[in-house]
């Protein structure tokens, strides 16, 4: 098998500023987290893995009062319920998808821009520079491309042909209204109910499908790849999922802290072992592989907000002296593929 390319680490400075919304509105974070918790609560209890499909132990540890077990089979992380049709439409498209969908809009084009320059064009470089020994880039659908980051990043480094989607009206109007503004075509992003999504998938012409931050939102993530697996026109998928990682670990310690990484929306987290052998099962291999991940900013972010609810400002400035590290750190971490997420070019097995 031909040999992967690895990439490691990425500072998190160009986008701490971004990410600081996190503390400063943690109470509200916080409590839709604890809403859509009791909502996942109330569905019915999940029997097998997400990721394999093999039985769910009955082993589980407790997060923000919500059960999540280990599958035995692939180390995939469940939650013990499931995230039903009903589930995910309530909160990606009712008024609690109302609130998550609040979370990509910014004041102003420029705070779009800065968003989309500092955390989605590094991650079309890194696509790009795959591809970067062919004549012709490949043609790219965006699926899950929420207020179009990704896809104007994609436009911006010169992919043609491409298009978004998502299932989230509210989200891709405001997408369209920027890209108005950006001189972009608005008619690139496109609003699918999510009981079209596969009915569209099937007929994807593009050689490159991105799923960056979806699979792990999807109630029916294998069903989605087999389709995937079928139409022969999609050559390659490029994937981000969050991993069970250090951050969970840590999220699992702070009851008042809201969880970025497992809980509310996040009902199911991959490993590297499960994320590769679902894709495996479907003809994709990996081809591409970058490794970096939030933790230790993650764990920083934990610290601050609790040591903020006890207004205690010696700890803060104590902590401070250790900001400067994160990055070396967090490389640390990454350079051993314990990364809390990792973004993933698959290519389809001739």
């Amino acid at each position: 098998m031909k040999k992967i390319l690895t990439k490691y680490g990425k500072s998190i400075w160009d986008i701490y500023q971004i990410k600081k919304s996190f503390i400063h509105n943690n109470e509200t974070f916080l409590k839709r987290q604890i809403s859509v918790g009791k909502l996942y609560k109330k569905q019915p209890l999940r029997k097998y893995c997400k990721a394999c499909g093999y039985k769910i132990s009955k082993d589980f540890f407790i997060s923000h009062e919500v059960k999540y077990s280990i599958c035995k089979k692939c180390s995939h992380l469940n939650g013990l319920y499931d995230d039903t049709k009903e589930f995910t439409e309530s909160v990606y498209t009712g008024k609690i998808g109302q609130k998550y969908s609040s979370r990509y809009k910014e004041k102003n084009l420029d705070s779009y821009i800065d968003r989309q320059k500092k955390i989605y064009d590094p991650k079309i470089k890194f696509l790009k520079n795959y591809f970067n020994k062919r004549k012709k880039l490949p043609t790219v659908s965006d699926i899950g491309t929420g207020s179009g980051y990704l896809t104007s990043s994609l436009i911006k480094f010169g992919f043609k042909d491409v298009k978004g989607v998502d299932i989230s009206k509210e989200q891709i109007d405001y997408g369209k209204s920027i890209f108005k503004k950006l001189k972009l075509n608005p008619e690139t992003l496109g609003y699918i109910k999510q009981e079209n999504m596969l009915s569209y998938l099937k007929n994807v012409k593009s050689e490159v499908v991105a799923l960056i931050g979806v699979l792990e939102h999807m109630y029916y993530p294998n069903k989605f790849l087999k389709v995937v697996e079928k139409n022969q026109n999609i050559k390659y998928l490029y994937i981000c999922v969050p991993f069970y990682s250090l951050s969970v670990l840590i999220e699992s310690c702070f009851d008042n802290v809201h969880n970025k990484h497992l809980g509310g929306t996040h009902t199911h987290l991959f490993t590297d072992k499960s994320l590769k052998e679902m894709l495996k099962k479907n003809n994709f291999y990996p081809a591409a592989e970058w490794w970096f991940g939030s933790d230790i900013m993650d764990l920083f972010r934990a610290i601050e907000v609790s040591t903020i609810q006890r207004k205690n400002k010696l700890l803060i400035d104590q902590l401070n002296k250790y900001k400067s590290l994160i990055d070396d750190f967090q490389y640390i971490i990454d350079k051993n593929k314990l990364s809390s997420s990792i973004h993933i070019i698959f290519k389809r097995k001739n």
